[in-house]
């Protein structure tokens, strides 16, 4: 019985410590859940279960706390990684922009360069028979 207790206070505890661990978090946006990710989830429950094996009820409440921030790790790591995907995107959409921007630039050079060296032989022409 005694052990029973501990492990459903420390449960408690566990549990009350995480919601102040992420008191200081950012509400979360109205497209995201506001409850736990899979991942999350998965650390927790993973967690908890390694850690009472390891560590009885105080294992049970570290392990779960870990277990929870290394899944909230992997999330931020998810959206970090989406979000920069999307601005490579974009970069590499801008700099073909620019290409051929630069392309059309080339052949505007070298069309009036053409068309300059057709103007200085029209004037050595012209200064030729005055």
């Amino acid at each position: 019985m005694k052990l029973r207790a501990m492990i459903v206070s420390m449960s408690l505890a566990g549990v009350a410590l995480s919601g102040i661990a992420r008191a200081d978090a950012p509400a979360p946006a109205e497209k995201e859940k506001p409850y736990p990710s899979k991942e999350e989830s998965i650390g927790m429950i993973g967690g908890a279960g390694i850690g009472a094996l390891a560590g009885g009820p105080f294992g049970f409440v570290l392990g779960m706390a870990l277990g929870e921030w290394v899944g909230d790790r992997m999330v931020t790591q998810k959206r970090s990684n989406a979000e920069l995907a999307t601005e490579l995107a974009e970069a590499k959409r801008k700099a073909e922009a620019l290409n051929a921007k630069l392309e059309a630039s080339d052949r505007a050079v070298e069309a009036l360069s053409l068309e300059l060296k057709a103007s200085r032989e029209r004037f050595a022409q012209v200064n030729e028979k005055s």
